[in-house]
């Protein structure tokens, strides 16, 4: 919907594709809450149909939050949101970083995805 939007293509196969980035700055503390809210969907046009995405949240390289889902083929961007539910002190000063996966493997497919935001609420 904006100015710059990503885009993540899987032309089938086995292999799923992704993008990750990690937060300078910003490490685990143990009892702290990490969310993150993106708006993510498929195209308008033929071939984009319903496409399933992996949300992930890691502290250095330890999976501590996840979400996964589907588009529904609905041809617009929709709001989603992944929560950490981690609480271990030895992840303690681990760089947060946040994964968006498009899984797809038999037809492949696009997953469209814009305005990542994040919040840490402390614990």
């Amino acid at each position: 919907t904006g100015t710059n939007v990503g885009y993540l293509y899987h032309g089938g196969g086995s292999d799923s594709v992704s993008i990750r980035q990690n937060f300078e700055g910003v490490t685990y503390t143990a009892g702290n809450v990490y969310e993150f809210m993106i708006d993510i969907g498929d195209g308008k046009y033929d071939g984009s149909g319903d496409q399933p995405y992996v949300l992930n949240i890691y502290a250095g390289s330890t999976l501590i939050g996840t979400r996964s889902g589907s588009t529904g083929d609905i041809d617009k961007l929709e709001t989603v949101t992944v929560t950490s539910d981690e609480v271990n002190p030895d992840l303690n000063g681990q760089a947060i970083g946040f994964e968006i996966v498009n899984p797809r493997s038999e037809d492949g497919g696009d997953l469209i995805f814009d305005n990542v935001q994040a919040t840490v609420t402390p614990g």
